[in-house]
């Protein structure tokens, strides 16, 4: 799509030959006479569609896009983060919570289990090649989860050893 501008006057040009001409006002693609042009009679619903991507273009083309949090996105991924991480640590606990509560006796299968770490597997294997492939932090440091491992493994040893206290190293 190539767009050229006249005054006020904007012209979307498709690859198809197909134009769309109008002007921007109040978001919408307008006629001379200011009615929105996805409303004049006999225009096809192709058409239509192309005038609502012509209004997009133009409204991105002047800044005026509208604001998306990007902490909202961060929630959401923290969210799926951690559903995934619950259904992969505790796949009773998660088909409980999901879907089993429906039931008297709620009780996973061994093939239940195993899908349930599965698609958390799976889920993290995704962070982390989004990750590795677009150059972003990782959710987790490596000190930081070296340092929640460590803590594990300590403390079984402690207990191992008498529940005397073990050195905790800092990552």
């Amino acid at each position: 799509v190539r767009l050229t501008r006249d005054g006020q006057a904007l012209r979307f040009l498709f690859e198809d030959g197909e134009t769309v001409e109008g002007c921007l006002a109040d978001g919408q693609l307008v006629n001379a006479q200011g009615m929105p042009l996805w409303m004049e009679d006999g225009r096809s619903q192709a058409f239509v569609q192309r005038v609502r991507l012509c209004e997009a273009l133009a409204r991105m083309s002047r800044g005026e896009t509208e604001a998306r949090a990007p902490y909202l996105m961060l929630l959401a991924f923290a969210l799926v983060y951690a559903v995934g991480a619950f259904s992969f640590l505790a796949p009773d606990r998660a088909a409980f919570f999901l879907q089993m509560w429906r039931y008297d006796q709620a009780e996973l299968s061994d093939m239940g289990r195993w899908v349930e770490r599965a698609a958390g597997a799976l889920m993290m294997l995704e962070r982390f090649a989004d990750c590795v492939l677009t150059g972003k932090p990782a959710p987790v440091s490596f000190e930081d989860a070296a340092n929640w491992t460590a803590a594990g493994l300590l403390s079984a040893d402690s207990v191992n050893l008498g529940s005397i206290p073990v050195d905790v190293p800092q990552f």
